[in-house]
């Protein structure tokens, strides 16, 4: 028995098999990235669509906000952006990563990035009102033809 150890070894060159396993790749999320995934993924989905009837989707959507001045402030203000724990500099990296990454369709030509000393500003006053604010702004894109009727971001059967 002592000597089947010593005896499989001396076979593994023939089996085809490595001496030792080699280190498979691993993808690695870093970066701006890995904060998105951390603060907002878990609503919001790694594809940025949301959940039904309940998280607004991010896809091909959220950038129509920058075309309002409270909506640009509205994307900063909401809890769960104000809230993140995150510093102001990773903050506005994150919004802005969103942006380009889900929805840079949507923003207007004249996007502005965000920067950290905007999201220190913002952020010390969450909104309280986000229903009531964002129905606001969804009106007002419609108004002004960025947004048909009926649409509203939220992820139904139709959608």
């Amino acid at each position: 028995m002592r000597r089947l150890p010593a005896l499989l070894l001396a076979l593994l060159p023939f089996t085809g098999l490595p001496a030792r396993a080699e280190p498979r790749a691993v993808t690695s999320v870093t970066g701006v990235a890995e904060d998105y995934a951390r603060n907002c993924q878990g609503c919001h989905r790694e594809d940025g669509m949301g959940a039904f009837l309940s998280v607004p989707r991010l896809k091909d959507f959220v950038g129509l906000f920058a075309h309002l001045p409270e909506g640009r402030d509205y994307l900063i203000r909401v809890p769960g952006v104000a809230w993140a724990m995150l510093d102001d500099e990773r903050l506005a990296r994150v919004v802005n990563w969103t942006l380009l990454t889900f929805s840079r369709g949507q923003l207007p030509a004249e996007f502005r990035p965000y920067t950290a000393a905007e999201v220190a500003r913002a952020r010390r006053q969450p909104l309280v009102a986000v229903q009531a604010t964002r129905a606001r702004l969804i009106a007002a894109l419609q108004a002004r033809g960025l947004l048909p009727p009926g649409e509203d971001g939220l992820v139904s059967a139709r959608r």
